[in-house]
């Protein structure tokens, strides 16, 4: 197969791929795979819900105090926040909501959405399922993780925090 007939990454084709799969790590695709934790017991579904609100809330808590620009950020800046961080009744209101959202958003370093990944992936491992299962979890968190490389959204040290912050999390969890 010569070099012209090679799929391209950035084909729209692969695009639509990519986006599938990193909605997998999206606080409601993350939601809706930790809702399946529950066929496994009320415990082990409400560990997994835990355990994707404490990965979103630690990796935002640290978005919010830091800053490392996105791939798709040449310019490296973060967009302004009209109030200081100490004002958290502001978030009340919807348009600074929005706009606190872009700003913690703005930030690359933890990946989210691979740090959810590999939360479930670990976590459904842990269930004492099957090998290939493990795998297949541990897969598609990988997927996850390279959807977000691919989109330009993070770095690859941006996915592999994230991964680490995801195995941790699942740790800590299982141990409850």
């Amino acid at each position: 197969m010569s070099t012209s007939q090679t799929p391209r990454l950035n084909d729209p084709y692969w695009m639509l791929f990519w986006d599938l799969i990193s909605i997998l790590g999206t606080l409601p695709g993350s939601l809706l795979l930790a809702l399946l934790a529950f066929g496994f017991g009320a415990k082990a579904g409400w560990i997994a819900l835990l355990g994707v609100m404490i990965v979103t809330l630690l990796c935002n808590l640290y978005k919010m105090f830091t800053f490392k620009a996105r791939p798709d950020n040449p310019e490296g800046t973060r967009p302004p926040l009209s109030f200081p961080l100490r004002r958290w009744t502001n978030l009340l209101i919807p348009k600074k909501a929005i706009e606190f959202f872009h700003y913690v958003d703005a930030s690359s370093f933890p990946s989210i959405h691979s740090a959810r990944a590999f939360f479930l992936a670990f976590y459904f491992s842990g269930l004492g399922q099957s090998i290939i299962l493990a795998f297949f979890y541990l897969i598609l968190a990988t997927l996850v993780g390279k959807s977000r490389i691919v989109k330009r959204r993070h770095f690859a040290s941006d996915v592999f925090a994230g991964s680490l912050l995801g195995l941790l999390i699942s740790m800590l969890t299982s141990s409850l």
